[in-house]
């Protein structure tokens, strides 16, 4: 589903958060066999012993979003700061090293794409999931030493769950529609906001999930680092006027984080979320902007 920026958020060269327009591996140092599924571990409160990377995970992108959101002058520094914080904390803590420089990515895409003179919701808002994207896989190559994504289900688990993320992506295009179709500013032709669609989604999964999830759950329980990539994807819909893009955000982000939680394939996340934004726009092309 392509979804619409808050009104209020039009100064923000991120005018369209990740989420409000959905809103796009092997746990740890364990093979991913082993990690499958969080059930294995014994501990069941994990977010008592690592609420600080889970803020951490949180305010990286949050701290830039509701600076910009704020007074866009203020958020240009408050980016900077997040980002040489992060760096500092990558030189500074070794086991926190790799989870800090994947938390870098969103706070650097964005002071990058503030810079690039395009105006327009949409303009700006492919403007950043492009740098995302390039970020995040120059990252996953070559800080991470991981391709993008890597195979750890069989093709037979492939062939199984595919058409169940494209029915998970239409319930949540479904219900983003009826909660967010007030809330819609995209203007022009079908074909840039489908193939947006498809970018957006792969960005937002290769960053939230394939890099922050997995980065976080090499340090903390994988149920930790599902809440701390939920969360992030959550405070990326923040923006002025309405509560209901960064709620529906954490919503789905929440739906996105369980299934890589269970199923660690950015794959089946990437179709899911492609799925739910092309639901959401096709029932606003049909029934709203018709």
């Amino acid at each position: 589903m392509l979804m619409d920026a808050p009104a209020g958020a039009r100064n923000n060269p991120l005018a369209v958060a990740p989420s409000t327009m959905t809103p796009g591996l092997v746990y740890g140092p364990v093979s991913a066999g082993k990690i499958t599924s969080g059930r294995k571990f014994a501990k069941l409160l994990p977010l008592a012993a690592n609420w600080p990377i889970v803020a951490l995970a949180f305010l990286s992108v949050a701290v830039p979003q509701l600076a910009l959101l704020w007074r866009p002058a203020v958020g240009a520094y408050a980016t900077a700061m997040m980002l040489l914080a992060l760096m500092t904390l990558a030189l500074r803590k070794e086991r926190l090293r790799k989870l800090a420089l994947a938390a870098a990515v969103y706070p650097l895409s964005l002071f990058i794409a503030m810079t690039l003179p395009i105006t327009g919701t949409f303009d700006r808002a492919a403007a950043f999931y492009d740098v995302l994207l390039l970020f995040s896989i120059a990252y996953s190559l070559i800080f991470a030493l991981t391709p993008p994504y890597e195979k750890t289900l069989s093709r037979k688990t492939y062939l199984l769950w595919l058409p169940i993320m494209v029915v998970v992506g239409e319930a949540l295009g479904g219900l983003g529609y009826a909660l967010l179709r007030h809330h819609y500013e995209f203007t022009g032709t079908v074909v840039p906001l489908v193939v947006g669609a498809g970018v957006f989604a792969i960005a937002e999964e290769l960053f939230f999930r394939g890099l922050l999830q997995r980065q976080a759950a090499k340090v903390m329980h994988p149920a930790a680092a599902t809440a701390a990539a939920s969360l992030a994807y959550a405070a990326a819909a923040i923006g002025h006027g309405t509560w209901l893009p960064a709620a529906f955000a954490l919503l789905s982000g929440a739906a996105l984080s369980t299934i890589f939680y269970f199923k660690p394939s950015v794959l089946l996340t990437t179709i899911a979320n492609m799925t739910m934004k092309l639901t959401y726009f096709g029932l606003m092309w049909t029934f709203v902007l018709k």
